[in-house]
């Protein structure tokens, strides 16, 4: 195997950042396979010694040590011995660096190649490859098939986390594409009730970088992850007004894939937001909310937008107050010179007391005389 020194420094980088960086090994080829549990022994050595915390005089990717290994045992003609390298791989962790595991099964479950090794309860992540398999992929508006399969992987494996594995592009793979607008809607809510539930894995980077998918998941999300709290004051929902705010706003998110619906969850989920509006008020994407004090102009000619405030419970809605005068914060130095200055004040008045008593600050006092 030649050396990829150059990609090393690459791969600190991301781990800085706190991504693991993982080995594949597998893939689509039907040559490989493990024949013995000490086959298996000596390939985890190499991979320990050449990838991970070992040492060795020939290390492809230089001083820089991965995080562990990924099981993409898609193409091999057996099915014994993966969970022997699976043991022998976790017998590396120790209490300052654990070797991580991880696989990426079809989503036909159980997995025809896996399955012996994912019952040991040794991977950390399962990426279910919920495509290019029709029977468990999501199809033409049916995500059925695709959420029955999600129960299965994730009601039947002891396991870290499981993701759902999709591709980033409708050309990303031969079949499988989710719509962004369905699995933000109608498929996270559901999966990610799931107490294993680790989140979406994309194939590929190359795909995803193009078409920009996993930033829309985050986008749509802030909705999703919300969607079931709500604060009390908002209870009685919306209610539309035409008009324009002619207090600055605040601006939530300017992509094209927040619709006016996202936008209300977002204010119903923040409690001092008093109203929104779609930013964009040609095809009502992006946000942007207001709290109360906002000064709202109804019914004007020019820059006419539709408002929606929160709803009171006789269908008004709730009228812009001024926001409070927001009290300073003393710090110790503060609060030093302010009884300083009030003990100044109460000396000083009680030397105005005894000088009116007396008549002068001499005690004779100030005689008034008669002569002109």
């Amino acid at each position: 195997m030649g050396n990829c020194f150059s990609i090393a420094r690459d791969i600190k980088s991301c781990q800085k950042q706190g991504i693991k960086v993982m080995l594949s090994i597998g893939g689509a080829s039907f040559s490989y396979s493990l024949t013995s549990n000490d086959d298996a022994k000596n390939v985890s050595y190499y991979l320990w010694h050449n990838f991970l915390g070992g040492n060795s005089s020939s290390r492809p990717l230089g001083d820089a040590i991965l995080d562990g290994i990924d099981f993409a045992i898609g193409g091999s003609p057996s099915t014994q011995h993966w969970e022997d390298l699976a043991h022998h791989l976790k017998s590396h962790s120790t209490r300052r660096k654990k070797v991580y595991l991880s696989a990426a099964p079809q989503c036909l479950f159980p997995d025809s190649t896996l399955d012996i090794a994912l019952q040991t309860g040794l991977f950390d992540y399962i990426w279910v490859q919920f495509y290019n398999n029709p029977i468990c992929q999501y199809s033409k508006g049916n995500i059925d098939n695709l959420l029955n399969a999600w129960h299965q992987w994730t009601t039947s494996l002891k396991v870290g986390k499981i993701f759902l594995g999709l591709p980033a592009s409708p050309t990303a793979t031969v079949s499988g594409y989710v719509p962004i607008d369905l699995l933000t809607s109608e498929i996270i809510d559901v999966i990610r009730m799931s107490s294993n539930y680790g989140g979406v894995m994309l194939w590929s980077r190359y795909d995803d970088k193009k078409y920009g998918y996993s930033k829309m998941i985050s986008e749509n999300h802030i909705c999703t992850q919300q969607r079931q709290i709500k604060c009390k004051r908002h209870n009685n929902g919306f209610i539309e007004s035409l008009g324009y705010m002619a207090t600055t706003c605040f601006i939530v998110s300017e992509s094209e894939s927040i619709g006016r619906l996202c936008c209300e969850v977002i204010c119903r989920n923040n409690c001092s937001c008093n109203a929104y509006a779609p930013l964009n008020f040609v095809n009502n994407t992006g946000c942007q909310l207001w709290s109360k004090g906002a000064r709202f102009i109804k019914g004007s000619t020019t820059h006419l937008q539709r408002v929606y405030f929160v709803k009171q419970k006789g269908g008004k809605a709730k009228p812009l107050k001024k926001p409070k005068s927001d009290k300073k914060d003393y710090d110790e130095i503060d609060m030093a010179n302010i009884q300083k200055k009030k003990e100044e004040e109460k000396a000083l008045k009680e030397l105005k007391a005894k000088a009116q008593q007396k008549g002068s600050f001499g005690g004779s006092g100030l005689k008034k005389s008669g002569k002109k």
